[in-house]
């Protein structure tokens, strides 16, 4: 939860054109007009061991961008700009940007996964 926790606080109301921020999946109505932001996990695994404890986690978040079919103002490139410049360099995109329409919805859609390793404090 921390790699999710540290992404969204990165991001933040920062995005333009991106209305809503979630940490969970989205549930309830969508509103067409506005444009929703999803980070969840993908995997984690540990690495760097010394003495029989991992040192290192490898973090992995998926971010979707969801933008509602009746939104004219949100701009797909501003928005992958904008994530990529606030997570990198300490994110790296591992996979995406790979753009679509969620079957469900017929919402433009946005996905890309980024990884970091990160050092666990053990004391």
């Amino acid at each position: 939860m921390t790699a999710i926790n540290d992404a969204y606080q990165v991001i933040l109301n920062k995005v333009p054109g991106v209305d809503r921020f979630y940490k969970r999946r989205i549930t309830g109505k969508i509103d067409n007009t506005k444009t929703d932001l999803l980070i969840t996990p993908v995997t984690g695994s540990y690495a760097g061991y010394g003495s029989n404890i991992p040192t290192v986690e490898a973090q992995e978040i998926e971010i979707q961008v969801f933008i509602g079919i009746e939104n004219k103002t949100a701009n797909l490139d501003t928005i992958k700009n904008a994530i990529v410049s606030f997570l990198v360099p300490e994110w790296q995109v591992s996979y995406g940007p790979d753009e679509g329409t969620d079957p469900e919805t017929d919402e433009t859609m946005l996905t890309f996964h980024f990884t970091r390793n990160y050092e666990r404090k053990l004391n």
